[in-house]
């Protein structure tokens, strides 16, 4: 009798934690209100406003962000930074040396290499790596564009 009650004891608890792991609308609309309020405070660092922000960064997808293509995903995205007391041309750098990314962003990049590069565009080749439960390893390609 006494297990029955612990078993029951212990399903109980189980199922009260799921349903308390459910996303509720006060929950969700608290955090469109957040992304909201982070977004004007971006906008307002901007335009030479807040500067309570150190440094901000604008990602936005392009014709739609990501597609499915015939064995894989097309991304196209683009994004703009601002970092005080950098200029454009210590940024491009660091942002160009695509030999040695992964000094940079590592441990997510594990290599790069420039396979193509003109100065205005290049192609790179860029092996990320992520382990959480399994490790996942994509090797990948990318077309850069700049100018």
């Amino acid at each position: 009798m006494r297990l029955t009650a612990r078993i029951t004891a212990a399903i109980l608890l189980i199922t009260a934690q799921a349903a308390a792991a459910r996303l509720s609308q006060a929950a969700d609309r608290a955090f469109e209100t957040y992304v909201e309020s982070v977004e004007a405070g971006l906008a307002d660092h901007h335009a030479g406003g807040s500067t309570n922000i150190a440094a901000a960064v604008r990602v936005e997808p392009v014709n739609g962000g990501t597609r499915e293509v015939n064995g894989g995903l097309l991304h196209h995205w683009r994004a703009a930074a601002f970092v005080p007391g950098a200029s454009p041309e210590e940024l491009l750098v660091i942002l160009r040396d695509y030999d040695h990314l992964a000094s940079y962003y590592a441990p997510a990049v594990v290599t790069s290499h420039s396979m193509v590069d003109d100065g205005d565009s290049a192609a790179v080749a860029i092996r990320f790596r992520k382990h959480k439960i399994v490790t996942v390893v994509l090797d990948t390609e990318f077309e850069v564009q700049s100018g």
